[in-house]
């Protein structure tokens, strides 16, 4: 059987035939002019419907490039486009860049529709006001900006699992959700990973929600403890061998390749050294230091 037009788009006519735009015009119907919407678009909303004549005429004149006839269109349609947008309303997506949103895909839907079909436009568009409006709610929403083809397969799958969780009256396997859409296991796992949960680092966690995560975090610019005390402590067992085994003079020329004070330090002739000399005594201290420090760690 030769696929329709809707269904070589990738829009099966069954499901754009079905219940969503009653659904809608319900919705509409049932209380959609809020104020909000009143305020932004309460003047376009007032125009007169157009008839199916006057939407076909206007479709064809938009796809040769009259832009007001485009203009009239995407105002005329302005009713569907806020009916799928206000479901997607959400903190950080206010409805009017959802509606932008989906102006785009509708004027989309203008370019692509063929007119030479005899359907009905709306039908066509709502499915490219949908893609358009819920990508970029997805985009919005998720920490990781995922592709468009990995939203719409995250949609398939969050759908199967509505409709397994009804039939089995439990939550699906993974497994049971792949084979559902005919889709692989690993597929499946690697796009679900996506939908988990994002938190603020000003979420507060603990008993008393008190703290905010952020604070449980260890900060970059800060060592770890235990690594601290762990070098604390050899610094003392170093620092132990350099007064216990080398001799005054090495003693100084230790604390002076460190920069260290070397005041406390009996200099006995080392103010008449030599620079040369001064580094030779540097270089046979910190030989014996090492050869000390092998044999001392080794023993523990």
């Amino acid at each position: 059987m030769t696929p329709t037009y809707l269904e070589s788009a990738g829009y099966p006519e069954t499901e754009l035939c079905g219940g969503d735009l009653g659904e809608l015009e319900a919705e509409w119907e049932q209380g959609a002019s809020t104020a909000l919407i009143d305020a932004m678009f309460g003047d376009i909303l007032r125009r007169p419907l157009l008839s199916p004549e006057e939407e076909l005429e206007l479709l064809k004149r938009a796809q040769q490039g009259d832009e007001n006839a485009q203009t009239r269109l995407i105002e005329s349609n302005l009713r569907l486009v806020i009916s799928v947008a206000r479901r997607y309303v959400r903190p950080g997506m206010p409805l009017e860049d959802l509606v932008q949103e989906g102006a785009i895909g509708l004027i989309r839907a203008i370019r692509n529709f063929d007119v030479t079909r005899g359907l009905r436009f709306s039908t066509y568009a709502i499915h490219w006001i949908r893609q358009s409006v819920g990508r970029a709610a997805d985009a919005q929403t998720n920490m990781i900006r995922l592709p468009n083809h990995a939203i719409d397969s995250l949609r398939k799958i969050e759908r199967a699992r509505n409709e397994l969780r009804a039939l089995m009256g439990k939550e699906p396997t993974e497994e049971q959700i792949a084979e559902h859409l005919g889709m692989p296991v690993s597929k499946v796992t690697r796009l679900l990973r996506y939908t988990r949960s994002n938190y603020s680092l000003e979420y507060k966690v603990g008993d008393d929600q008190g703290s905010p995560l952020g604070a449980l975090l260890a900060s970059p610019e800060e060592q770890d403890p235990e690594t601290v005390a762990i070098e604390r402590v050899w610094l003392s067992e170093i620092f132990a061998i350099i007064d216990t085994r080398l001799t005054p003079n090495e003693r100084w020329a230790i604390y002076r390749h460190l920069g260290l004070d070397v005041s406390d330090i009996p200099p006995g002739h080392t103010k008449r050294l030599s620079r040369e000399r001064v580094r030779q005594l540097e270089k046979q201290a910190l030989t014996k230091l090492r050869a000390l420090a092998r044999e001392y760690f080794a023993e523990k």
